[in-house]
C-alpha cells in the first residue's frame, strides 16, 4: 500500500446557486497558524487562503483564482460559503483558537 497524503485531507463540496460547485480542502496546519478566534480577523485570514483551498470546481471557462474572485465579490454568498466550509471542517475548534488541551 502506498501512502497518499490526500487520503488524510478533509474536503467539502459546496453547491452554488447557479448550478456550479466548488470543492474546498481543509486548511493546512501552516495556514491555520495565526488564527485568533476573533471572527473578523479570522474571516480576513480565510479570505486570503480561500483561493488556495479550492481544489475543484465545474466552471470550465475559469481558472481557480477567477472562481475565487467571483465568489468573494458577493458579500452574502461568500459569507455563506465561508460559514459552510468552517462548519464542515472537523478542526473547527482549532480554527476558532480553542484547544482540548
Amino acid at each position: 500500500m502506498k501512502l497518499n497524503k490526500e487520503n488524510f485531507i478533509f474536503t467539502t463540496k459546496i453547491d452554488l446557486p447557479d448550478g456550479g460547485f466548488i470543492v474546498l480542502r481543509e486548511p493546512t496546519d501552516g495556514e491555520l497558524k495565526g488564527f485568533s478566534g476573533e471572527a473578523r480577523e479570522d474571516a480576513d485570514k480565510l479570505r486570503k487562503i480561500f483561493p488556495a483551498c479550492i481544489i475543484e470546481h465545474n466552471y470550465d471557462d475559469a481558472k481557480t483564482q477567477e472562481v475565487a474572485e467571483a465568489l468573494s465579490a458577493s458579500g452574502s454568498l461568500f459569507a455563506d460559503i465561508l460559514t459552510k466550509w468552517m462548519q464542515d471542517i472537523p478542526f473547527q475548534n482549532r480554527i476558532a483558537g480553542k484547544s482540548d488541551k
